[in-house]
């Protein structure tokens, strides 16, 4: 099964807007979950019989997963998206460049103004495949 990222995203933020214990969460040896600093129970993988499996490995995941991790997380996430959204703008006004250059001859398939420097060596291909978007 595939998890469809921005779903899983909304859904982390809605479980965040339902207010859970804030702070970072640490692990007791006995795999309880407490938050830092606190005195109160967030989760635990242990059981009346003794410990569940991997419950060192769950334990370290749930606390690793605390709100305020989640927060920061999905805060970047927003931060990548909106570099992402400048700079796919930055690349739509650079192919308009490129056109604009290109339909006034300023621009032929040996290079820039014709100049046939190592550093300014630049054919149409090239530009128009560094402007690509990757999928």
């Amino acid at each position: 099964m595939t998890i469809n990222a921005p779903q899983a995203a909304a859904r982390i933020r809605e479980a965040l807007e339902a207010g859970p214990t804030g702070l970072a969460w640490i692990v007791t040896s006995a795999a309880d979950i407490f938050p830092e600093g606190g005195n109160y129970l967030i989760a635990s993988c242990g059981g009346k019989s003794g410990l569940y499996r991997n419950y060192a490995a769950n334990s370290r995941y749930i606390a690793a997963c605390s709100p305020d991790a989640l927060r920061a997380i999905l805060d970047r996430m927003d931060e990548l998206a909106k570099d992402a959204a400048t700079l796919r703008e930055a690349l739509t006004e650079a192919r308009k460049v490129v056109a604009t250059l290109a339909g006034a001859g300023q621009l032929n398939p040996y290079g820039v103004l014709g100049q046939y420097s190592k550093d300014a060596f630049l054919t149409l291909r090239t530009i128009d495949a560094a402007l690509t978007p990757k999928d």
